[in-house]
C-alpha cells in the first residue's frame, strides 16, 4: 500500500507532464501513466467523468437536452441516472460498495441524492439550507458536500453514515468552502475562497486543516480548484495558467505533476482512487467536451 501522506507546512514542487493521444475512443498507452482512455456517452454533447472507485466504476454527467447522470462500469456498460422529477442530475462521487452520490435540480432549487448498490434514490438535504450538493462518498458512508444558508453564504459538510450532519468553514473569514471527496481514512479534500483567491485544502479525520496552492503564477481568481483524494493521499485538482488553459494536476508527496492531453485545448482532473487511476475531461480539438479516464 502506498504511504499516506499528510499535507502539513511540506515544500511542494511542480514537474509537468505532456501525454499524447490520438482523442480516439481506443485506448492509448501513456508512458509512466498508464491507458488513456476517452469516453462519450452516445447522443451526448458533453461528457464528464466525475469519479471512479477501485475496481474502476466510474460516475460522471452528461448533456443531451439535459443534463443527466451516468455510471460506467469497469467493462465499459453506461447506465443514464436520473433522480425522479429533476430537471437535471449529476452524479459526483461513487464507493466501492456501489453507493453513488450527486445533485439534482428542480427548478432553481438544488438538492443532494443518494444511490444505494440496488439502485435505491434519496434525497439529501443539509437542515433549513437553502440548496445542498453532495459531492464524495467513501467506504464509511460518510458524505461530503455544501450547503447555502438563507444569507447566501455557502459552507462545507460532512454527513456520517447514521445521516448525522456537521458543518464546517476552512476559517472564519472563507467566502466559502466546498468539499469534494472524502477518503476511507476520512481525510477531505475541497476548496475555499479568501483573500480575493480559491485556495484547496485538506481536512484531516481530526478536523486539522491545511491549505495548498498550485505553485507559479495561475488565475488567481480560479485559483487550485481540488477535486478527488485517493485513500494513500494522493490529491488531483485543476487550475487555469497564466495564458488561460486549464490544466489538471495531481499532487503526489509534496509534488505536483501537470496533467494534460496534447492536441487537448483544456483538461481537467477530478477523480482518483486507490489504485491512482485517474478521471476527468478535456476539451478537444473538435469544439467538443470529453470525459476520460487514465488507468495505471
Amino acid at each position: 500500500m502506498r504511504r499516506h501522506v499528510k499535507f502539513y507546512g511540506i515544500g511542494l514542487s511542480l514537474s509537468i507532464v505532456t501525454l499524447w493521444t490520438a482523442f480516439a475512443q481506443e485506448p492509448e498507452q501513456q508512458p509512466g501513466f498508464g491507458t488513456f482512455t476517452t469516453i462519450d456517452v452516445p447522443g451526448a454533447t458533453r461528457s464528464q467523468a466525475r469519479y471512479l472507485n477501485p475496481r474502476g466504476d466510474i460516475v460522471g454527467f452528461y448533456t443531451a437536452g439535459t443534463v443527466h447522470g451516468f455510471l460506467r462500469s469497469k467493462f465499459g456498460e453506461l447506465k443514464p441516472i436520473d433522480f425522479p422529477g429533476a430537471d437535471s442530475t449529476m452524479a459526483l462521487g461513487i464507493n466501492s460498495q456501489g453507493y453513488i452520490v450527486g445533485l439534482y435540480s428542480i427548478g432553481l432549487t438544488q438538492h443532494g441524492f443518494l444511490q444505494t448498490s440496488d439502485g435505491a434514490l434519496s434525497s439529501l438535504d443539509f437542515p433549513d439550507a437553502t440548496s445542498t450538493s453532495a459531492w464524495g462518498v467513501n467506504d464509511r458512508g460518510d458524505i461530503v458536500g455544501a450547503y447555502t444558508t438563507a444569507d447566501g453564504k455557502v459552507h462545507g459538510y460532512i454527513r456520517n453514515k447514521n445521516g448525522q450532519f456537521s458543518s464546517f468553514d476552512v476559517v472564519p473569514n472563507a467566502t466559502f468552502t466546498s468539499p469534494y471527496a472524502i477518503n476511507s481514512e476520512g481525510d477531505i479534500v475541497g476548496q475555499y475562497g479568501a483573500g480575493g483567491t480559491i485556495h484547496g485544502f485538506v481536512r484531516t479525520k481530526d478536523g486539522n486543516f491545511s491549505s495548498f496552492d498550485v505553485p507559479g503564477p495561475i488565475n488567481a481568481a480560479v485559483g487550485t480548484q481540488t477535486r478527488g483524494i485517493s485513500d494513500s493521499g494522493d490529491i488531483v485538482g485543476w487550475f487555469v495558467n497564466s495564458a488561460g488553459a486549464r490544466r489538471g494536476f495531481l499532487l503526489s508527496q509534496g509534488q505536483f505533476t501537470i496533467i494534460h492531453f496534447s492536441m487537448a485545448i483544456g483538461t481537467d482532473t477530478d477523480g482518483i482512487n486507490s489504485e491512482v487511476d485517474m478521471v476527468g475531461g478535456y476539451d478537444g480539438v473538435d469544439g467538443k467536451h470529453h470525459a476520460y479516464v487514465l488507468a495505471r
